[in-house]
């Protein structure tokens, strides 16, 4: 939807739909519940400009994250003949956790 502001017409930034990257009920209780967290401690009301930002900066961790226990699994059931992957292992498991 536009607005008229200083007299042109512009995309009114509270009016923009946000689209969820995940379709769950799961999810979309999690995300009103952070942004509940926001409002309440810290008194922040996330602008759809934001909020897309932060999804989309959520999305990256997770991609990070996935790509990590994808190692991790890859590791266990793949171990080589070094006799440190033990401890590559413990480093993966260690890393994922940030």
């Amino acid at each position: 939807m536009l607005i008229e502001e200083f007299g042109m017409f512009v995309p009114d930034p509270e009016r923009d739909e946000i689209e969820l990257p995940f379709d769950s009920v799961e999810f979309s209780e999690a995300w009103s519940d952070y942004k509940e967290f926001l409002f309440e401690v810290y008194n922040i009301v996330l602008v759809p400009v934001e909020e897309r930002l932060r999804l989309k900066s959520f999305l990256g961790s997770l991609r990070k994250m996935k790509k990590r226990h994808l190692n991790i699994l890859n590791s266990i059931s793949h171990p080589d003949t070094n006799q440190f992957s033990h401890l590559r292992i413990f480093n993966l498991i260690t890393m994922s956790r940030v």
